[in-house]
C-alpha cells in the first residue's frame, strides 16, 4: 500500500487525538449535561461503565474532529436521538408507505374512512 505524506500525517494526527487529547475531553464531556455527546456518554456509562464510556466518547470525538479537518465540513450535531425501537417504527412506517404507493391503494381499499390517519398516510 502506498502512503503519501498527507495520509501519514492524517493517520498520525487521528492517533494523537484519539490517544491523548480525546480521553481528557471525553471525561469532561461526561460531566456535562444536556448535550448530544454527554447523552451518548451517559448511555454507554449506564450499560458498560465510566471507563468504557470515556473510551467510546473519545473515539467518537476523534472521528468527529478527523472528519471536520479532512473533509472540511462543520460539525452538525444531531438534533434528536432516536432509540432503536423508534427507528424500527419509522422503518416500518416507511415500508408501509412504499407498499401503499407501489400498489396504488386508496383509503377505502384498506378500510379507512375519513379520519386523521388518511391525511398522514395518503
Amino acid at each position: 500500500m502506498y502512503f503519501t505524506f498527507r495520509k501519514v500525517w492524517h493517520i498520525s494526527a487521528l492517533l494523537l487525538i484519539h490517544e491523548h487529547v480525546s480521553p481528557l475531553a471525553a471525561n469532561a464531556i461526561g460531566n456535562l449535561k444536556d448535550t448530544h455527546l454527554s447523552d451518548f456518554f451517559n448511555r454507554i456509562a449506564y450499560r458498560k461503565g465510566r471507563q468504557a464510556a470515556v473510551s467510546a466518547t473519545a473515539r467518537k470525538l476523534a472521528t468527529i474532529i478527523w472528519t471536520m479537518t479532512v473533509k472540511q465540513v462543520p460539525y452538525d450535531p444531531p438534533t434528536e436521538y432516536l432509540f432503536l425501537d423508534q427507528k424500527r417504527k419509522l422503518g416500518i412506517v416507511k415500508r408501509i408507505r412504499k407498499q401503499i404507493d407501489k400498489f396504488d391503494l386508496k383509503p377505502d381499499d384498506i378500510g379507512f374512512s375519513n379520519s386523521m390517519i388518511t391525511k398522514d398516510i395518503f
